[in-house]
């Protein structure tokens, strides 16, 4: 999310609006964004992004300084359109995704610019028109939305649709801060909204106590990888790829060619645990080197430091 400087309307034409969705849309065409859920207002937008081939903070500079630019040419101004950088918050997908689907979403009902679902249904500038069927979006991610949806209604859009007329507003709380920070002192409780006395170079956590465990484990380990020899380190890299494709019987090139069968999961599993964890490479490099996205490493990294930390967790409840 980014707000305008000094409260103007930004994005209060559709000559800009439309001007920053194609420039977004473009980001997702060259896979470097995933778009769940989106909302435009006058002064400020929300994107629920995931990154893909690119950093989330190399997207939103190509978005926002060419939006930027394009801005300050059309209106014959100068100087910074937005407040300072972007502001981002981790989700965790099982306990607050669909939360935060429901709270974009509804923005514009909201600040009073739609006065009903009805209305919402047929305001542009979001991506509940396109998942109800009365527009078309075609660059925005609607699967993981239809999947949660459908777990709970013979028909995902009347699930849809019967959660937004129930959203509540105290869920609205944590949605811009995040229930968790966690940064050089650890992990901190969110317990107000405002963002800028937050701490600097900290990351806000919209999920569990867990969720948020697992990110700091994640922190920790990226700020303490070390520099190695060019040389040790390739050896090592290509010695781990030998060893794991012996283990689980597969060759080199199934384990880099994105193949989802069981065996390779569970062998490029080991893999990754072993080149961040041992061998310290960094996950954008592990991502190039195996074939997959970087959301997709760090996914199978965060599974492997939450079982080892339930594990223990367990292992302790069982000892006291």
């Amino acid at each position: 999310m980014s707000r305008a400087v000094e409260g103007i309307y930004i994005l209060g034409t559709d000559r800009v609006r439309k001007d920053f969705l194609r420039r977004l849309s473009i980001l997702v065409d060259d896979r470097m964004l995933r778009i769940h859920a989106w909302a435009l207002m006058h002064g400020h937008f929300h994107l629920l992004a995931e990154p893909l081939e690119a950093t989330l903070s190399c997207s939103m500079h190509r978005l926002l300084t060419g939006f930027s630019a394009a801005y300050n040419r059309r209106m014959d101004r100068k100087g910074h359109v937005f407040q300072g950088r972007f502001h981002s918050i981790l989700v965790e997908y099982e306990t607050y995704f669909r939360t935060l689907v429901g709270y974009i979403h509804l923005n514009p009902l909201r600040a009073g610019i739609v006065h009903s679902l009805a209305e919402l249904e047929q305001y542009p500038w979001t991506g509940h028109p396109a998942l109800i069927g009365t527009s078309c979006c075609d660059w925005m991610e609607q699967s993981l939305i239809k999947e949660i949806f459908n777990r709970e209604s013979i028909d995902w859009r009347e699930g849809y649709l019967e959660y937004l007329s129930n959203y509540s507003g105290c869920q609205n709380q944590y949605m811009t801060t995040g229930t968790f920070r966690i940064g050089h002192d650890g992990i901190m409780q969110i317990e107000g909204d405002n963002i800028e006395a937050q701490e600097s170079g900290s990351m806000g956590i919209l999920g569990s106590k867990a969720f948020a465990v697992v990110e700091y484990k994640i922190m920790q380990k990226a700020r303490g990888a070390h520099l190695r020899n060019r040389r040790e380190q390739h050896d090592s890299i290509e010695k781990a790829i030998l060893q794991v494709c012996n283990a689980f019987h597969v060759d080199v090139n199934s384990l880099k060619n994105g193949c989802r069968t069981s065996v390779i999961s569970r062998a490029r599993f080991k893999l990754v645990g072993i080149l961040i964890e041992e061998i310290g490479i960094s996950q954008a490099d592990t991502a190039v080197l195996l074939g997959i996205s970087q959301p997709a490493v760090h996914h199978i990294l965060a599974k492997r430091i939450s079982q080892k930390y339930f594990n223990e967790t367990y292992a302790n409840i069982q000892t006291n």
